[in-house]
């Protein structure tokens, strides 16, 4: 991250807090932290599925040695990074992430819509590929089903609220209008089960993706 880059991150975050243990935070958050690549690349002779999967082992297993909150390194930051999720490898359907190109082109896009700066709502963020690419002045709230990607958006983005909850939970508690905007990369699917019930307003609908943009 650039200077000056890392000091408008700082001087926004400070303008948002509400004491003086956000102010600290917020400086040594925007100033020490090291942007990280997001998913994994193919390598030669290694196939994609085989290279996920040993990048995922390798942050599961550095995800149960920190506890909540933990201060992390750079190198710490780039293993957790490289989480991708079960989905195409495993047992869930719902788990393939967002590449960081495209989140980064998306900030862009919202950029010009006019300032993103702001709270922004993120219903299904995964390890937090739209917090990372995020422009300064923006703060991410965020929900994630899966409590393997929900903790590791936490560490490497302690600056922004990130819940282990189902989307449906935030939205029924939140009124209208209390974000500045919506990013992310919805799921899909015909079936919301038993999360549907948490928002009664929208029970009836089934489908996933529409539950999400509506």
């Amino acid at each position: 991250m650039g200077i000056t880059k890392a000091l408008n991150n700082a001087k926004n975050m400070i303008e948002s807090a509400s004491n003086v243990d956000e102010v600290c935070s917020a400086l040594l958050q925007a100033l020490s932290r090291k942007p990280v690549s997001f998913g994994v690349s193919k390598r030669e002779g290694v196939s994609i599925e085989r290279e996920r999967k040993t990048a995922n082992a390798a942050a599961i297993a550095l995800l149960d040695q920190l506890p909540e909150g933990a201060v992390l390194t750079d190198e710490q930051r780039q293993i957790l990074a490289r989480y991708t999720g079960e989905g195409g490898i495993g047992a869930n359907e719902h788990e393939y992430y967002t590449p960081q190109y495209v989140a980064e082109g998306m900030w862009d896009l919202m950029s010009l819509y006019g300032s993103p700066a702001g709270n922004w709502l993120e219903p299904s963020a995964g390890t937090g590929v739209f917090h990372e690419t995020k422009p300064a002045g923006a703060i991410m709230t965020a929900t994630e089903i899966s409590p393997i990607s929900s903790r590791i958006n936490r560490l490497l983005h302690p600056d922004d609220k990130v819940s282990t909850s189902a989307f449906e939970r935030l939205a029924a508690a939140s009124p209208d209008d209390v974000f500045d905007g919506v990013v992310g990369n919805v799921p899909f699917g015909d079936n919301r089960g038993e999360f549907a019930n948490l928002d009664p307003a929208y029970a009836q609908e089934r489908n996933i993706g529409r539950y999400f943009i509506l």
